[in-house]
């Protein structure tokens, strides 16, 4: 489903969230995410400039 998101995103049906993870880190074969890994181990941060808009 993630793979899915990520494509539409990028608007290109064949490009894989793994693969193109791999590439921008630059990671080695063993270094490489596999599918059971993606999205498990993530911090997710909110940064703002403390204003508060309405």
């Amino acid at each position: 489903m993630l793979n899915n998101l990520f494509r539409k995103h990028k608007k290109d049906s064949l490009v894989e969230l793994l693969e193109e993870h791999k590439k921008y880190f630059d990671l080695r074969r063993e270094e490489e995410l596999r599918e059971n890994e993606i999205n498990r181990k993530q911090h997710f941060l909110i940064i703002t400039d403390g204003t508060d808009t309405r």
